[in-house]
């Protein structure tokens, strides 16, 4: 049978043609966005197949940790994270007491809580400590414990986990050496967090544990216990205990004279004791030495001059109204007693 021509087919209307169009035209949008996820997908796939060629090309654990250390040294921090983790993964059952197990623990710690990701970063915490035996072995774990501890003392994002995160830093500085250098730095943080707190007696006890190390120090580093003796008489007037504010100032004074201190401590010195003085009374002595500050602070220069100065200022104008005021009463006395 034949055959019907093309021309005897039965043609589409204008209206049909129109419409097969409009189909065809939409259709070529979709079929890109097709190709165009098939290709993120394919990349995704393929980035990841890489990473994990990677990491299983880092046969040793010496090899996986330049790779995370790299991933860190680039800023990937997450992507460290996830590697520091892979090698405890996988190197913990085999090589257990490799010394680069907790430096890893410690670095992923530290770059949790520099996430602000403060209870994923005690979880490694809690179990770094046990490796004191491996310090010997591999320095490297003092540093990044160091570096850990550094981190916790700065970690104020929360005031709920502000004096954990001070007794965390001392914890392992103590782990570290038990003469550790920054101790004291320990000790008087947590000194100061205590009396913001309002808790004078516990703030003294840290204090003087700083102050404790602090007279071990030679000559050129004497400043520090100025400066802690100086604190500690403070708590001391603060708390109204006038002698002994009193007995601290003097001893931060002679310590800061003795050692050739600067001028601003030595002045400063001169301006506490006066004001143990003057609370105590004691208002001839406390003239002479805030004479004697005024002296010190005119050798020195910048916004803490300014500030004890102007401070000093008030509480000679103060002493001496208290000073006419007592030699009007010691007068009146005088002639009752007549």
């Amino acid at each position: 049978m034949q055959l019907p021509s093309a021309m005897a087919l039965p043609q589409a209307s204008t209206k049909e043609k129109a419409e097969r169009s409009k189909n065809a035209a939409t259709m070529v949008p979709v079929q890109d966005r097709d190709a165009t996820d098939l290709s993120k997908s394919k990349a995704k796939t393929s980035a990841k197949e890489t990473s994990n060629a990677i990491r299983l090309k880092a046969s040793t654990i010496k090899d996986a940790f330049k790779l995370a250390d790299s991933a860190e040294t680039q800023g990937q921090e997450q992507e460290a994270i996830s590697l520091y983790k892979d090698l405890l993964e996988r190197f913990s059952k085999t090589d257990p007491t490799n010394p680069k197990l907790p430096r890893a623990e410690a670095r992923i710690a530290r770059l949790h809580l520099l996430n602000n990701e403060y209870d994923k970063a005690n979880a490694y915490y809690d179990r770094l400590l046990k490796h004191h035996q491996r310090l010997d072995e591999d320095p490297e774990l003092m540093v990044d414990l160091d570096d850990l501890s550094n981190v916790y003392q700065k970690f104020t994002s929360s005031k709920e986990h502000h004096l954990d995160c001070l007794m965390r830093s001392l914890s392992i500085r103590n782990f570290i050496n038990p003469k550790h250098p920054h101790l004291p730095e320990s000790y008087r943080l947590i000194a100061n967090y205590l009396l913001g707190q309002g808790d004078s007696k516990q703030a003294l006890a840290w204090l003087d544990k700083a102050i404790a190390v602090d007279r071990t120090y030679p000559r050129q580093k004497k400043s520090k216990l100025v400066e802690d003796l100086q604190l500690r008489g403070n708590i001391f007037l603060q708390t109204n205990k006038v002698q002994e504010a009193e007995s601290a100032f003097s001893e931060s004074l002679k310590i800061a004279v003795d050692n050739a201190c600067s001028d601003m401590l030595v002045g400063q010195s001169y301006l506490y004791l006066g004001l143990a003085q003057m609370k105590g009374a004691k208002h001839k002595e406390a003239s002479e030495n805030f004479n004697l500050a005024k002296g010190r602070l005119r050798q020195t220069s910048g916004e803490r001059t300014k500030m004890l100065s102007g401070y000093l200022e008030a509480s000679i104008k103060e002493n001496e109204s208290l000073l006419k005021e007592q030699t009007r009463k010691a007068g009146r006395g005088k002639q009752k007693n007549r």
